[in-house]
């Protein structure tokens, strides 16, 4: 027997075996196995230098070395956020240090929405200028070379740090604003009164205390600096086009990616610029939408937004300036790139 429904429309469609049909999810699975080993490692590196709690404990010892000047820690932290977006693709991953953060920020008189905006928008950020980030450009970059597209790798690199300065400046700059209004005046807080006294009462106790951070063990400190060394083992691996090897790709990178390559021939720009298209466009949507692990973790009454006991609402009001700055300079810095490059 042959499913042949469209076949009667069109003659251009193939009747497809049933035996066929019911072997396509296997035969799937089968074709990706690559891509998930790839997540699996992935995955689960990050996975087990959390397990040692090293990142928690750098960060906290970072908290503790500049303890009084909180308002100069905004930008180093969400710097440190935003390279883990860009080349590890860090987002879910982060959820630990909204509470870390939130606490803090309150010892120091800001709210929980400023630490909450330090690591939402840092990653957010590091996201939007992926460099070596393997969910985004790796995965679209293996989508255009099975199109027989090859993308530049320095370029998607070079380009991507770009894109990875400007939304950090941008989120820096409302961060901060934000952060010495609440400071002056805490009336300032765009929480509501029951966020505000939900986060007192989540938080208060450890704002209080001045929040105890455990020093660096030696252990922790090896696993810091291999995680950081292999930041340079993915960049060279990317760099020489054989980090990837993904034989098939899902979502919206494998949908969207075959439509857009191929538009770069026509249009005469370099076809790496369309894997920073892409990665820009993701980051920025990435600010607010629902599907995003860390907001949507708010919405479920679980995760980043949620610990620090910020409504999904409330976390709007502040992006809509964000997303809207950050989108008109990207559209800049790209339609710069697409005729110089």
């Amino acid at each position: 027997m042959h499913i042949s429904v469209m076949s009667h429309f069109t003659n251009e469609v193939s009747a497809v075996p049933s035996g066929d049909l019911m072997m396509s999810p296997v035969n799937g699975f089968k074709g990706g196995l690559g891509v998930a080993l790839f997540v699996f490692v992935l995955g689960g590196f990050p996975a087990l230098v959390n397990k040692t709690d090293a990142l928690s404990a750098g960060i906290g010892a970072l908290v503790r070395k500049m303890r009084g000047n909180e308002l100069k820690l905004i930008p180093v932290l969400m710097l440190i956020f935003a390279i883990l977006g860009s080349t590890y693709g860090f987002c879910e991953e982060t959820i630990g240090f909204y509470a870390l953060l939130s606490a803090t920020m309150m010892a120091a008189g800001f709210d929980a929405l400023t630490g909450a905006m330090m690591v939402l928008l840092g990653t957010g950020g590091g996201y939007l200028g992926s460099t070596v980030n393997p969910f985004a450009t790796g995965i679209a970059a293996d989508v255009l070379a099975s199109s027989g597209i090859v993308a530049d790798q320095g370029v998607v690199i070079g380009l991507g740090l770009v894109l990875l300065v400007t939304p950090y400046l941008v989120s820096v700059y409302f961060v901060m604003r934000y952060a010495k209004g609440v400071k002056a005046d805490r009336s300032r807080t765009i929480m509501s009164a029951d966020e505000v006294a939900a986060s007192g009462e989540a938080y208060g106790d450890a704002a209080a205390a001045g929040n105890q951070y455990e020093p660096l063990s030696h252990k922790q400190k090896v696993v810091l600096w291999l995680f950081a060394l292999s930041f340079l083992v993915m960049i060279v691996g990317l760099s020489r086009g054989v980090a990837i090897l993904i034989p098939d790709t899902s979502s919206m990178v494998t949908i969207s990616m075959p439509i857009m390559g191929p538009l770069t021939q026509p249009l005469g720009f370099n076809p790496a610029i369309i894997i920073n298209v892409f990665a820009s466009a993701s980051g920025v949507v990435n600010y607010f939408t629902p599907a995003n692990g860390a907001i949507m973790g708010g919405l479920a009454i679980m995760g980043g937004l949620a610990l620090s006991r910020v409504e999904c609402g409330t976390w709007l009001k502040f992006v809509g300036k964000v997303v809207l700055v950050t989108a008109i300079v990207n559209v800049a810095v790209l339609a710069v790139a697409m005729v110089v490059l």
